[in-house]
């Protein structure tokens, strides 16, 4: 008996923050997301979650709720087993709209799992079952930099990523201070498009004065200036530039493999989708670049998709999935993430491991 979609949904994901997420150009206190829910003929239920970010998509709410319903009448009724073949359709019936691609792929691949009962990383090649993320200190003040980091030390994680682009001098002494509180913490620094090559070696310069040598720069420059990016990464041998928002696509991956631009790429599933966040991690580690797996301000149950998609392939340095924390009530429910930053999928018997609560 074949494997039939019988159902596709789309929900709000309304949720507050319990701190507002603050970046660059952005400042965000809730979410306003989709839940989808998609079910098989034998009554296996999968969920998958679209969380666009502004101001990097144009996507609402609404919008995205009219997509999913549009897309099902496409998707019910077909075959559930060949989850790349229906994926080639999503992209051709979604154009740019990675978010709600990404979503429906969680939940069709999420309700196939749990058919088959395997866990959603063994998927994915089995690689590891367990991550551990860094923990993010928006952008802000000195006073709440020494602040947060206290509570990410308290909550037992060593590696820290600071939201820097409002200005340089502040991001200066905020970073100076974060190391002072946690010397011995890795820093990660992601400027979202802010700066210019030239601010961008300054800072790294100022800082190895300081003895501080972050472990990655992220995005320092606009997503179209490549050559801002293959500048930067000249210019610091001992500090990796990741290409976050120039790399969109597989073929932006392979693109910057060729230019050289940058050391290693930042894969989101918002950005690109279930299956093509698959693919520019094989192209990024088939030319040697490092991986960092990523996302947007995203519950537990997309951030556990990426952390199944990174510890099933292996070879992610960099794991960048924290935002679950930051609800002031979590809207889902399940296993796999523990509260010091792990991500234990061993947990998990089946999917993803995590349902709406």
């Amino acid at each position: 008996m074949s494997l039939i979609i019988k159902s596709l949904q789309g929900k709000p994901l309304n949720a507050k923050l319990g701190q507002t997420f603050a970046i660059s150009s952005a400042s965000q206190d809730e979410v306003t997301s989709v839940l989808v829910v998609l079910k098989l003929s034998d009554g296996s239920i999968g969920y998958g979650e679209c969380a666009p970010m502004r101001p990097f998509t144009s996507h609402t709410q609404e919008g995205n709720l009219q997509a999913v319903a549009g897309i099902a009448a496409w998707l019910v009724g077909q075959g559930a087993t060949k989850p790349l073949l229906l994926s080639r359709g999503l992209k051709e019936r979604l154009p740019g709209n990675a978010p709600c691609r990404a979503a429906v792929e969680m939940a069709l691949l999420d309700a196939l799992c749990r058919h088959w009962k395997l866990p959603m990383y063994h998927y994915f090649g089995g690689n590891s079952d367990r991550l551990k993320t860094d923990y993010t200190i928006s952008v802000g003040t000195v006073a709440q930099a020494r602040t947060d980091t206290q509570a990410i030390l308290k909550r037992g994680i060593d590696e820290i990523k600071v939201k820097i682009g409002k200005e340089a001098g502040l991001d200066f002494e905020r970073l100076l201070a974060i190391n002072k509180e946690a010397p011995a913490a890795g820093l990660i620094l992601d400027a979202n498009q802010a700066y210019t090559a030239k601010q961008s070696l300054k800072l790294l310069k100022d800082l190895k004065a300081k003895g501080i040598t972050p472990v990655l720069f992220e995005q320092p420059v606009p997503k179209e200036d490549w050559d801002g990016l293959a500048e930067i990464t000249r210019g610091s041998p001992d500090v990796p530039v990741c290409a976050d928002e120039s790399v969109q696509n597989p073929e932006d991956a392979a693109k910057m493999v060729k230019a050289g631009a940058a050391r290693a790429i930042n894969v989101k599933l918002m950005k690109s989708g279930l299956f093509d966040a698959r693919e520019i991690a094989v192209i990024a580690k088939a030319a040697g670049l490092q991986l960092m797996i990523g996302g947007m301000v995203e519950t537990r149950l997309s951030m556990t998709v990426a952390a199944h998609l990174a510890a099933g392939l292996g070879g992610f340095r960099f794991v960048d999935l924290d935002t679950p924390y930051f609800f002031a009530k979590d809207p889902m429910k399940g296993k796999g993430l523990l509260p010091h930053g792990v991500y234990d999928l061993a947990q998990i018997a089946a999917g993803t491991g995590v349902v709406p609560a």
